[in-house]
């Protein structure tokens, strides 16, 4: 949240969506966070407070405020949001299979740069490993696209196809 959100404010923004019966600041390497919960007078009433928080994280989240892009979500037990951390850090991973390509038969003296020039054709990189020849291993290399179009298409073009006397 913007470093300038106080009480005030932040009780301004989140209390169109309900009552507001605990409000608590924090920081950490990322910067200012506020908890909130919804409350209501009726102890009976265990609607109100989840209605109030699910319109905010779905009015909020991902909006802009003062050059930040607000995260509202909602409250997440430790354990909770470790697990979702893990599920995004598989999701991206499973995504990235799709973008990285294995490249073989290489020509000994290739560069990343050779590596970038040729590829590059096809979309936007995000990373070349280049791994030179050593005793006994021929060179090869990884290309990492940003898009898994890109590294469809350029698998497709690329495949047996003659780069500097070898085919790849």
């Amino acid at each position: 949240m913007p470093d300038d959100f106080n009480e005030e404010k932040t009780r301004a923004l989140f209390g169109k969506f309900g009552p507001i019966g605990m409000l608590k600041f924090g920081s950490n390497e990322y910067g200012k966070f506020a908890m909130i919960a919804y409350f209501t007078a009726d102890s009976n009433d265990r609607e109100t407070g989840p209605k109030a928080a699910a319109a905010a994280v779905d009015a909020l989240n991902n909006t802009d405020m003062d050059g930040k892009k607000l995260y509202v979500k909602q409250f997440l037990s430790k354990t909770e949001r470790e697990q979702e951390i893990q599920r995004e850090a598989m999701k991206y991973k499973n995504s990235k299979k799709k973008c990285n390509l294995f490249v073989k038969n290489i020509p000994d003296d290739c560069t990343d740069k050779d590596i970038r020039d040729l590829f590059g054709k096809f979309g936007e990189i995000e990373s070349v490993r280049l791994f030179p020849k050593e005793k006994g291993k021929n060179p090869y290399c990884f290309v990492c696209f940003v898009r898994p179009d890109n590294a469809q298409k350029a698998k497709e073009d690329l495949q047996n196809s003659d780069f500097m006397g070898r085919s790849l």
